[in-house]
């Protein structure tokens, strides 16, 4: 404990405190002008004489080398230190093995390697420390722990080597935060029992390739404590090469058949001249493509299926084996459309002609030969009864004419679409803002202000100014025909706010459309698993004249087929997701049939039982299906892929990984920077529990200011 300098080069700058003392020393004489009754006859010579006095105004002087004193003391950055980790009152180490198992660890070597750093650092560990093996990708796996009734040699070197020989790798993606938090809390909460006064030495290893894509971009502000030391083993492969298919969609084409459109990816360095895509369906290879792909770029390409083709489809996209074979197949299914539950929640309003819950009927089909979606209008009090229920879940709530909008009725559509559903919210102006920004929009990137107009007046309106076409509810709008929205008149309007450019996402907003004052005109917000888009206006007559206009109903409809994803033919899943219970096929008492990706039988679950959550995780890429009990054909099927972005194989300086999840660095590389970053820890491990730099700066401006004043004090 005691004071030291982050910056202690800086104090070389106290070496011109000799300057004030020498400006005070050498100084021009002062003399007395004397009478002379004529100076003609005296040659005009100029002379000016310097000398060496004493000092006069020792406290001025000594003022100004106060200055330039506080000037170095402050940019060498002074702080108070005490210990992180006293090593005298360390009580006994341990140690936890984290394994990478994601599925980029399965590039050709780079797991071998990362099994043999283990066993190394296992083996260098000492006979009487404790260690925990680990394993992680998504999620956390404690496959060695600390203690167990069941394994007698649980915590030795022993067991520790058993669970690296028998990990594998898996098919998540990777997530450094989460785990490592998760890592520590397990860590910490499996310690001995120890006296108050010892103190624990946790040791975490880390080995994996330090993907860039498994750390967020946007720093969730969690970091390992100073008490925890991470030692990080980076194992990667030399210039591999990685070609994986990122994405896959089924369309409808012109003559009534399917279309299969699929984004091939080279994650490599060097361009690719031949590489072969293949098309399977139902286990037979239909069709192959040879593409030329850029490096770090990527390219589209596309098959046609037969119109006869009908049914259910499952098939994959395959590429040629590379460096990392998971990602060189995507898996994608059609399902011939079925009717999408929509609810229309509204109040009430017997005083209104036509009220917006009126509309929205209209435009609606409700016979059950009619349209692809299944309408019904409820009252908000009802809401939470058909939420509860899974025979009566919807897939989209269209929110309106809600009066006031009271605050559970906001949470339970946030809860909705948290959990996948998707809503279409249409405000009005009985609802309060600061409730809506309370509710809806605290932290989201949106704020709602007042309403437009304060009176509403036929001859006062603003107009729809900006539509983003390339977003998939207007991209049929894209025609010069459809693309002129400025005839839809808005006589009034909720202000809302976003803080993102037209043409950019923040975050979970994204703005779709804009009226004539900039305002947002339509805005979508990604909630949990789903998505909220919000019309900040009321669907009436009295606000607006899109009712009667004939681009309402393909809007609407539009709307809903993105909220309902009717132009996919069947949902795509990612590896580590949890499938929600509204996405099963039951019967009414909750019984169905479910196949996860990768088995061969049918399991039967019950949505009333304990662990049907644990059960509908997706381990691996496949097909997940699901039937009623009894029923001889799956009912619906989907495709779960392993995560896109984990193909990227570049991998984040270990210097800067350090940083991020530390407060301290803890290895050699990193810790020049661990001081001079606010870290609260500096290059030799100690806290920085208090810096005095910035009252410094404010002490020497005050002493600027007296030093001025004495200075003006001096010559009056």
């Amino acid at each position: 404990m005691g004071f030291s300098l982050l910056a202690p080069l800086f104090l070389v700058g106290a070496g011109l405190l000799i300057a004030p003392y020498l400006i005070h020393q050498i100084r021009r004489p002062e003399r007395e002008p004397i009478r002379f009754s004529s100076v003609m006859f005296i040659p005009n010579i100029h002379k000016e004489v310097i000398e060496r006095r004493r000092i006069q105004h020792i406290l001025l002087m000594l003022l100004r080398m106060l200055l330039l004193l506080l000037l170095a003391a402050a940019f060498s950055r002074p702080y108070w230190k005490a210990l992180a980790a006293d090593d005298s009152e360390l009580g006994p180490v341990r140690h936890v093995v984290l394994l990478d198992t994601s599925y980029s660890m399965g590039t050709r070597g780079v797991f071998a390697r990362a099994k043999r750093a283990a066993r190394g650092i296992i083996s260098d560990i000492a006979a009487d420390e404790p260690i925990s093996v680990m394993t992680f990708a998504q999620t956390l796996k404690v496959v060695a722990p600390f203690v167990s009734d069941t394994d007698a040699k649980a915590g030795s070197k022993e067991a520790a080597r058993r669970a690296i020989d028998a990990a594998e790798v898996g098919s998540e993606g990777t997530a450094y935060l989460s785990v490592l938090e998760l890592a520590h809390q397990r860590a910490a909460g499996a310690g001995v029992a120890k006296q108050a006064s010892e103190r624990e030495r946790l040791i975490l290893h880390l080995i994996s390739d330090l993907q860039k894509s498994g750390m967020p971009k946007h720093h969730a502000g969690w970091k390992l404590p100073p008490s925890v030391e991470l030692e990080v083993v980076a194992v990667q492969a030399d210039s591999a090469r990685n070609h994986a298919v990122t994405d896959t969609h089924i369309r409808k084409s012109a003559d009534d058949g399917l279309r299969v459109l699929a984004k091939i990816r080279n994650w490599s360095d060097r361009d690719v001249e031949d590489l072969d895509v293949s098309l399977v369906l139902n286990g037979e290879t239909l069709e192959q493509h040879t593409l030329s792909v850029r490096a770090r770029s990527a390219t589209q390409t596309s098959f046609r299926l037969d119109p006869s083709v009908s049914g259910t489809l499952e098939g994959y996209i395959q590429l040629k084996d590379d460096d990392l074979s998971i990602d060189n197949r995507r898996f994608f299914a059609w399902n011939p459309p079925r009717k999408m539950r929509v609810l229309i929640v509204a109040e009430d309003r017997p005083n209104e002609l036509w009220p917006a819950s009126w509309f929205f009927q209209q435009a609606l089909p409700t016979q059950p030969d009619e349209g692809p979606w299944s309408t019904e209008t409820i009252r908000p009090e009802a809401l939470q009864e058909y939420l509860d229920n899974p025979r009566q879940r919807p897939k989209v709530i269209v929110a309106c004419d809600l009066e006031g909008a009271r605050a559970d009725e906001m949470r339970s559509l946030l809860e909705f679409a948290g959990e996948g559903g998707q809503v279409l919210f249409v405000l009005n102006g009985s609802m309060e803002p600061e409730l809506m920004n309370t509710v809806l929009f605290e932290g989201r990137g949106v704020t709602a202000r007042k309403l437009r107009f304060s009176k509403i007046r036929p001859d006062q309106f603003e107009v729809m100014s900006w539509v983003d076409l390339d977003h998939p509810i207007f991209v049929p709008f894209q025609g010069t025909r459809f693309n002129d929205f400025s005839a839809l008149r808005f006589y009034n309007y909720v202000i809302l706010e976003s803080g993102e450019d037209r043409n950019h996402r923040l975050g979970m907003t994204r703005v779709l459309a804009r009226f004539d004052d900039d305002s947002p005109a339509m805005v979508e917000m990604e909630v949990g698993a789903g998505r909220m888009i919000f019309w900040p206006f009321a669907v009436n007559l009295e606000w607006t004249n899109l009712p009667k206009n004939p681009r309402f109903v393909p809007l609407l409809y539009e709307t809903l087929a993105y909220l309902g994803d009717l132009q996919e033919g069947a949902v795509t899943w990612e590896v580590g997701q949890r499938v929600p219970a509204e996405a099963l096929v039951v019967d009414d008492s909750g019984l169905g049939v479910i196949q996860l990706p990768g088995e061969t039988g049918d399991t039967e679950i019950r949505l009333a039982d304990e662990d049907v959550e644990e059960r509908l995780v997706l381990r691996e890429p496949g097909f997940f299906r699901t039937k009623l009990s009894g029923a001889a054909d799956w009912r619906q099927v989907d495709a779960t892929n392993v995560r896109a972005a984990e193909g990227d194989l570049t991998p984040i300086p270990t210097a800067e990984f350090l940083m991020k999840v530390t407060t301290a660095s803890q290895l050699e590389a990193g810790r020049d920077e661990a001081g001079l970053v606010g870290t609260n820890v500096d290059d030799e491990g100690y806290l920085i529990s208090k810096e005095y730099g910035r009252a410094l700066l404010f002490a020497l401006l005050a002493f600027v200011l007296i030093e001025s004043w004495y200075m003006s004090s001096l010559k009056g």
